[in-house]
C-alpha cells in the first residue's frame, strides 16, 4: 500500500507489511513488520521535536492523535509531555481512517532515543515498545522504530530521511494478520508519516 504526497518538490510515501525486521527488544521470534518511507523537507530538529512533544500530536498525528504520559523518568518534570528514555504513556489511536478518535488504546514505554551517524549525516533514532499486555510478550510482543536522518539534495537543500518500522509476534500478531488489522496497520503508519511530513514542512515554510 503506497501513496504520493500532493506537491510539486514532495517524494513518494510508501507503506507496506514486510518480513520480520528486527528491533532492539525483539531481534527474532516475530511475525510480520509494518515499514513505512518517506522524505521530509524539513529540518532534523522539528521531525526530531514533533515526534517525541505528544502535545503536539493532536495537530498533526490522525493515527494516535492523543498520548497521556502515565510516568516521566526521575530526571524529568512529572508533568512534562515531551517522551522522553524510560516514558510510559498510554496512546489512543484511531484504527480506522473513518474511526472514531480512539477506537483503541495501548501502554508503551520508551525504550531509547540515540542520536547516530551514518556516512557523515546526523540522525536520530527513537524506539519504544508495548507494554501492560493482559498475558504480557507471551501474547503479543511489538516494538516500534523511527530512524529519521539528514540528506543533502543535489540543489544544495537538506531533507530527512524518515523511516519506521514497528514489528509484530506472539498468538495476537496471528489474530492481526487474519482478521485484516494488519492492513489498517499499515494504512496508520502511512497516515501518521504523512501528518509528520505535511506538518514539518508546513512549518519550515512559515
Amino acid at each position: 500500500m503506497a501513496s504520493k504526497d500532493p506537491g510539486a518538490k514532495t517524494s513518494s510515501l510508501r507503506s507496506t507489511a514486510v518480513d520480520p525486521i528486527a528491533t532492539p527488544t525483539y531481534p527474532t521470534g516475530v511475525l510480520f513488520t509494518v515499514l513505512t518511507t518517506t522524505t521530509i523537507r524539513a529540518p532534523l530538529s522539528s521531525v526530531l521535536e514533533l515526534s517525541l512533544e505528544t502535545s503536539s500530536w493532536p495537530t498533526w498525528n490522525p493515527f494516535v492523535p492523543r498520548a497521556n504520559i502515565i510516568s516521566q523518568p526521575a530526571t524529568s518534570s512529572s508533568s512534562s509531555t515531551k517522551l522522553e528514555v524510560g516514558t510510559k504513556a498510554t496512546f489512543h489511536s484511531r484504527m480506522k481512517r473513518d474511526g472514531p478518535p480512539s477506537s483503541a488504546y495501548s501502554d508503551h514505554e520508551v525504550v531509547s532515543i540515540d542520536r547516530y551517524e551514518k556516512e557523515g549525516a546526523q540522525g536520530w533514532s527513537i524506539v519504544w515498545k508495548t507494554i501492560g499486555i493482559p498475558g504480557g510478550d507471551w501474547i503479543l510482543r511489538t516494538e516500534r522504530v523511527q530512524e529519521m536522518i539528514e540528506r543533502k539534495e543535489e540543489d544544495g537543500s537538506t531533507v530527512v530521511e524518515y523511516k519506521t518500522w514497528g514489528t509484530f509476534g506472539g498468538p495476537m500478531a496471528y489474530m492481526l494478520s487474519f482478521s485484516g488489522t494488519k492492513n489498517d496497520i499499515v494504512d496508520r503508519f502511512e497516515d501518521w508519516a504523512r501528518g509528520l511530513k505535511e506538518h514539518a514542512e508546513h512549518k519550515g515554510h512559515q
